[in-house]
């Protein structure tokens, strides 16, 4: 971020003081103002100042100010900051202008206006450019004017001219010898001939003050002559010189042609066009600069400071926020293309929001224009025009860092190929934090376009419609015979070679296996979701008809897009019901397999189960406001449909917490949340399933490409791949877990539920989702609940003699544990 801004709520400063609207206002420093580059985007022109005469004022009008992008606190996550770059053109600048003059005072101007250190020797470099190395890889000052192929008459005369006008910084040397000490080739430009022998010049001792002056006292001159005339001095001398002198019985040569040649010379000299030596300059920078030019009298045509708008991110990169790129030909800036950045913008395009005043701002101007000499117009005044538009969003900006570091953390230390993290607010589908760590290169987000298998996790919702459909219930008393099947099941053998589930004969002839530590035998309907047994929930799913079973899943998001508004999405689609078998597809389907799903998918269908079965989709936008205005952007909950009955959500999060008690969550349970869990780890299948190391790699390596890969191409590649060697010893796994939960109710008299989704995908270290993902997700929920803050213990919950449970708050921090990164800043 730019030095000397500040953000805010609602607004943020600049060092100017102009407040609120002088952020988003070029302050007339601009000598030629273009259009807007939002650092990689433009979001409309700054001002455009018309031409006026001596003295007289001039009025220019600038586009409503860009949005900007708030959590839901009222941090500023993403907005505008004006700023400038200083384009240069080298050849017409040190045509008339003193290199000594012009870099050190950039230097000291910018030194005393901000502190900004620059290296005096890289702004030379770049203002006065030179060849770009030399065979050992360093700058050495020189320039080899190779569109020159001098020959043996022309390089003559021209060393002849250096040495009577006693020059430095010039040479001349053979075309070979360069190509050995400097890698020389001739240059396309060049004639077809190579010429013998190449002009050397060093600009920034042929060009200096000293150089300039030893001239003057040669030719006995009391005063200096002037960067303008030693200029003219040098280019007429130089191409007199490569002429040569008329020959008698020859016809005439040309003379010097002024402007033509002049132009031609410096060419030759000096080949960039332009130049942008200094970028993001503030305002008070360029204001700075501004003075400057305007002393040493340099054109606007020479130096001129482009304005643009620099998207800045203040608390940090947030993958959420998204990235920029040019998605299309013909595209003129980068744009964004995934994430909060890309959302915000669409929702503002495309929603009708009649209430935003789109009164611009006003500039006026002095005009000091010279008749032929050109000038530059300086600000004056300013009238403001509406207030920023703000986009604000549901993440917590602090939970979202938080999420960041813990999943970087984990895929680190798992050497997993993705680690994935959404935590949401159950009443209401808000996403508080989403993120994720890859351990290749993507151009997409993750949450949205990674596919896994979900496993395990996926038994809360087979549960969820067994309970619905009536065909279980959770009435329990004892192994009656009566009840089997419905509040109890013989689950099979548990795991191990040979054991596992057998399917009913009339069902279909397959047995399916159980994961380490899976139960065997009679077990209730809680024990088989606590306990994850593959065996019990297929006897729930089976139980359920098919097309019920399917149109439940479609109900919850699943088999399509989600439409989030945050870029590409992948899905898996589910298979029609004429494809649909009752041993393989819904039996596979009812303990998480024969499905793909992304995270933010399956998140939003936990998070309804948990909802009681109300259907609200996942959001990340709140409100977007200009002023005292504001609207919000999701309705009230009595406009979201229902897929499950009441009471089938506090079943099936009551078998969760039992599930974090004694089954498969009871490593990772803390005491002092009222918690639930369920895991998942998901095998995959050699020959069948390409790994995630692999594929994610080979994806790396399409996008490194100039043109995208074929579809013949990629299913030979994947066919390839899943016969390739593993990328590690063990086999592939996917480890998931789900972790639910509030603060004890009585706590704070409120209870508020955070759902955690966090999806490792093939971790190296170990396997089981409880190992896995299980000490990320409980990081987490105990972070948004606000029982840590970036990782450290904040509070303990006790219960006392009454059976009451109270929170104290830990010696080592004094923070508040109400403060939970889902409360709004007011409460």
């Amino acid at each position: 971020m730019s030095g000397g801004v500040t953000f805010e709520k609602g607004t943020f400063d600049s060092a100017s003081g102009l407040r609120p609207m002088s952020a988003y206002v070029v302050i007339a420093v601009v000598l030629v103002i273009s259009a807007v580059q939002l650092g990689k985007k433009a979001l409309g022109p700054l001002p455009q100042v018309a031409a006026g005469k001596y003295g007289r004022l001039v009025k220019g009008y600038g586009d409503l100010p860009p949005y900007q992008i708030e959590d839901r606190n009222g941090a500023v996550i993403a907005a505008s900051v004006p700023s400038f770059d200083l384009v240069v053109s080298p050849r017409g600048l040190w045509q008339g202008h003193t290199p000594e003059y012009i870099l050190p005072g950039l230097l000291e101007v910018l030194a005393s206006e901000s502190g900004r250190e620059l290296s005096l020797d890289e702004l030379f470099a770049s203002m006065l450019p030179t060849d770009d190395v030399d065979p050992t890889g360093a700058l050495d000052g020189w320039r080899v004017v190779n569109t020159w192929a001098l020959d043996t008459e022309e390089a003559a005369r021209i060393s002849a001219w250096i040495a009577d006008e006693q020059l430095s910084g010039w040479a001349v040397e053979p075309f070979r010898q360069l190509a050995i000490t400097r890698g020389l080739k001739p240059d396309p430009v060049a004639p077809a001939t190579t010429g013998t022998s190449r002009l050397l010049w060093q600009p920034r001792v042929a060009l200096s003050l000293e150089e300039r002056m030893r001239y003057t006292e040669r030719i006995g001159r009391d005063r200096d002559i002037g960067a303008a005339a030693w200029g003219s001095h040098l280019v007429k001398g130089l191409f007199m010189a490569r002429r040569g002198p008329e020959v008698e019985g020859e016809e005439p040569k040309p003379s010097f042609k002024s402007q033509k040649d002049t132009r031609d010379v410096w060419a030759a000299l000096m080949v960039p066009v332009h130049a942008v030596p200094l970028e993001r300059l503030t305002p008070d920078e360029a204001g700075a600069i501004q003075k400057l030019l305007a002393k040493e009298q340099v054109a606007g045509h020479l130096v001129r400071l482009q304005s643009r708008y620099d998207r800045e991110h203040p608390l940090g990169e947030f993958s959420v926020l998204g990235q920029w790129g040019f998605t299309k030909d013909g595209q003129e800036s980068e744009e964004p293309y995934v994430g909060l950045e890309l959302l915000a913008e669409q929702y503002l395009e495309s929603s009708s929001h009649d209430w935003l005043e789109e009164q611009v701002a006003s500039y006026e101007f002095g005009a000091n224009r010279v008749a032929r000499k050109g000038g530059r117009e300086y600000f004056m005044d300013r009238s403001a025009g509406a207030a920023p538009v703000v986009v604000t969003t549901t993440i917590n900006a602090h939970l979202q860092s938080f999420l960041g570091v813990v999943l970087s953390e984990t895929l680190a230390e798992q050497r997993a190929a993705v680690a994935m993290g959404i935590v949401i607010d159950v009443a209401s589908g808000e996403i508080l934090a989403i993120d994720s760590a890859e351990a290749y290169p993507t151009r997409s987000f993750s949450p949205l376009n990674h596919l896994f298998t979900p496993g395990s996790t996926m038994k809360a919702i087979t549960m969820a419609m067994g309970l619905d459909a009536g065909v279980v219930n959770t009435n329990f008393t004892d192994f009656i015979e009566a009840d089997k099947g419905t509040t109890w099941f013989d689950v099979g053998l548990g795991a191990g070679d040979g054991r596992g589930y057998l399917l009913p004969r009339e069902i279909g002839n397959r047995r399916v296996t159980e994961a380490l530590g899976a139960p065997s035998g009679n077990q209730t309907l809680t024990s088989i979701l606590a306990n994850s047994s593959n065996g019990g929930m297929i006897q729930v799913g089976l139980q359920i008809p098919k097309a019920v079973f399917r149109q439940k899943l479609v109900d919850l998001g699943y088999g399509q897009k989600t439409n989030a508004g945050m870029g590409s999405e992948s899905f898996f689609p589910l298979k029609p019901l004429s494809d649909w078998s009752l041993a393989y597809t819904q039996a596979s389907l009812s303990f998480g397999n024969e499905i793909s799903v992304n995270l933010w998918q399956h998140a939003g269908a936990l998070a309804t189960v948990l909802r009681d079965g109300i259907v609200r989709p996942l959001t990340v936008l709140r409100t977007v406001s200009q002023g005292e205005h504001s609207e919000a952007i999701v309705g009230e909950e009595e406009d979201f449909p229902r897929v499950f009955k009441a009471g089938v959500g506090r079943e099936v999060r009551e078998m969760m917490g039992v599930g974090s008690l004694v089954g498969t969550g009871k490593k990772i349970r803390r005491d002092d949340i009222n918690m639930g869990t369920k895991t998942g780890t998901t095998w995959k299948k050699r020959g069948v399933v390409v790994c995630s190391h692999l594929a994610m790699e080979l994806n790396a390596e399409y996008s490194t490409r100039e043109s995208v890969p074929k579809i013949e191409e990629i299913r030979r590649d994947r066919l390839r791949l899943l016969n390739a060697p593993l990328p590690h010893t063990k086999d592939c796994y996917t480890s998931s877990v789900a972790a639910v939960g509030h603060l004890p109710d009585s706590t704070f008299g409120f209870e508020r539920e955070v759902l955690v989704l966090i999806v490792v995908d093939e971790p190296r270290e170990a396997k089981f989702g409880s190992q896995v993902s299980g000490p990320a997700a409980v990081k987490v929920l105990a972070e948004a609940l606000g029982l840590t803050r970036n990782g450290e213990e904040l509070a303990q919950i006790e219960v006392n003699g009454n059976g009451m449970r109270t929170i104290e708050a830990s010696s080592t921090d004094s923070s508040s544990a109400t403060q939970q990164p889902w409360m709004e800043a007011d409460l």
